[in-house]
């Protein structure tokens, strides 16, 4: 399940960076699915320009109702599974 993670912030920095937000949802009431929680943002990694670290704590809540967390500072590529 970190595979779908991994993908859906590479989905929503695709989506971001063409303009097409409306692909995106997020959570907004307690008991929502298929949705982000938390801010989506990258900081530049001096010297490391194929990665970047996220700015704060992200994560996607699927359609069990199953949440997937990504801790802000995880450093990605945007493809690979996070540890």
């Amino acid at each position: 399940m970190k595979i779908l993670l991994a993908t859906s912030i590479a989905a929503l920095g695709i989506s971001l960076g063409s303009g097409s937000a409306s692909a995106v949802a997020f959570c907004e009431a307690a008991g929502d699915r298929n949705c982000f929680t938390g801010m989506f943002g990258l900081v530049d990694i001096p010297g490391g320009p194929d990665h970047k670290l996220l700015e704060a704590d992200f994560g996607y809540i699927d359609a069990k109702g199953v949440g997937w967390q990504t801790n802000k500072a995880t450093k990605t590529d945007g493809a690979s599974i996070p540890p």
